[in-house]
């Protein structure tokens, strides 16, 4: 079977590793409550002999485990970035890695959002997940024939709740997904609420992080779980708006007052009932992210 190496790194490059491994035809994925609301899409590393770190120590990588404990899912504390797993099935002693796809540098594997894909029932194993219960005020805004939502990252450490139009194949406005250096690595899927619909608990255990030449949002992620969960705006100094270019504008000077929220953290909401617009921001969003 023909092999290729893949060549993956966390957003900041503080992790870089190579995999070879054979080339990749279809996307694993796991309906798991943690893989899905990190939207990992997994390769297989069969022998981990074929895997390398190129730069980072992974014994610095946060480490995350849940359920019955046996895999370790390791992040990238300082951006948030999904890195790889490691851990044995129950009743298999044969440690199994799986490194995720979208750390992939950009061009290596097929367009995730047109892959085919293998589904691994890992729902099935252990006992069902418990979602965390949300015990915060209401968000304030009134919304005609809104519904109230709730959610959170995987662990529970944070909370959200949302009132908004149902989240359904009613729903006028698209949810987002965008192959940017940063959104294609955090795997989220994004609607843009006004900021008084949203309410976050647990907002001191929300790790943050800005990237790119505006700076204009931060990305925020669990510590523990390293779960995405909304992008605040930052402050944009009149002397930089002046200079933003016209077709950035409406979503950093004119988004001010928008609380962009991952639609995974969301109980009882089935994302592909929703009208779902890809943005190529790969390509058009500059500058250029550089591959480490």
């Amino acid at each position: 079977m023909a092999t290729k190496t893949y060549r993956g790194n966390c957003h900041c490059a503080a992790f870089v590793f190579e995999a070879t491994i054979p080339e990749i035809k279809k996307a694993e994925i796991c309906n798991c409550s943690g893989c899905y609301k990190k939207g990992a899409v997994w390769a297989m590393i069969p022998d981990t002999k074929n895997f390398t770190m190129v730069k980072g120590d992974l014994e610095k990588a946060t480490d995350y485990r849940f359920a019955s404990k046996r895999f370790s899912h390791k992040f990238c504390p300082t951006c948030g970035t999904a890195l790889l797993f490691t851990g044995c099935l129950p009743g298999d002693d044969k440690e199994q890695m799986g490194v995720n796809i979208r750390c992939f540098q950009h061009g290596l594997v097929p367009d995730i959002w047109n892959m085919d894909t293998n589904i691994f029932d890992g729902r099935s194993i252990g006992a069902p997940y418990k979602a965390p219960e949300f015990t915060g005020p209401l968000p304030t805004k009134e919304v005609e024939g809104g519904k109230v939502y709730t959610g959170s990252c995987h662990c529970g450490n944070v909370t959200v709740c949302l009132k908004s139009k149902p989240l359904d194949h009613s729903f006028e406005s698209p949810a987002y997904e965008c192959n940017c250096s940063t959104c294609i690595r955090h795997g989220g899927t994004t609607i843009w609420p006004h900021k008084d619909q949203v309410v976050i608990q647990g907002s001191e255990h929300l790790s943050t992080y800005a990237s790119g030449m505006l700076k204009a949002w931060e990305k925020t992620f669990c510590k523990q779980c390293g779960v995405f969960v909304v992008r605040r705006p930052l402050p944009i100094p009149d002397e930089v708006a002046v200079h933003i270019p016209a077709a950035a504008r409406e979503w950093t000077v004119d988004a001010q007052h928008l609380l962009p929220l991952n639609l995974k953290l969301l109980n009882g909401v089935d994302i592909k009932q929703l009208k779902i617009t890809h943005i190529d921001g790969y390509d058009n969003i500059p500058p250029p992210y550089v591959n480490p």
